[in-house]
């Protein structure tokens, strides 16, 4: 009986997977590294390292628990982050949570962001972001991340929008 059954099941296995969307296929690690640039004109560095201090706290619940070093006098901050972005695999649409790292650079003028690492979460275990059906809704999620920023920062939105650093 089981061996009346296994090519039925085998070839509704190939089928699903030569069904299953494009998007599955890994994407390269850069894909999912981003840069913006937030300027901030007519501020110091010390004005901008404080605004971008100002604009953590106001993002995160806990900004002590995200930023991991800042040094006003070297002009960084470094943090790990969490955001919930919503995925579409192909298969279903849900919202998923991402860990991620940024690091502020920070001088007269302007604030230097990279966004990197990102990690979804599942019940405490941590996976890597490397479909590239995930490469697009964290662009997105970046892209809003730093229109907030240069919000808060009181810059607008007129100004470079992140890139992949696969562009440059």
């Amino acid at each position: 009986m089981l061996s009346a059954l296994l090519p039925s099941v085998l070839l509704v296995s190939i089928a699903l997977v030569a069904c299953a969307p494009g998007s599955y296929r890994p994407a390269p690690d850069i894909l999912f590294a981003h840069k913006a640039i937030v300027f901030v004109p007519g501020a110091d560095a010390s004005e901008v390292y404080h605004r971008a201090r100002m604009y953590l706290a106001r993002t995160f619940v806990s900004s002590t628990d995200v930023i991991q070093y800042a040094s006003e006098e070297h002009g960084r901050i470094i943090g790990r982050g969490l955001t919930s972005i919503p995925i579409d695999n192909g298969f279903v649409s849900s919202s998923h949570d991402y860990l991620f790292l940024f690091d502020m650079q920070i001088v007269d003028g302007k604030l230097r962001v990279y966004f990197d690492d990102f990690y979804s979460t599942l019940d405490g275990a941590r996976f890597p972001a490397r479909f590239e059906y995930g490469v697009e809704p964290i662009r997105e999620a970046v892209n809003a991340m730093v229109a907030e920023m240069r919000s808060e920062l009181g810059t607008g939105d007129e100004f470079l929008e992140p890139e992949s650093l696969s562009a440059l």
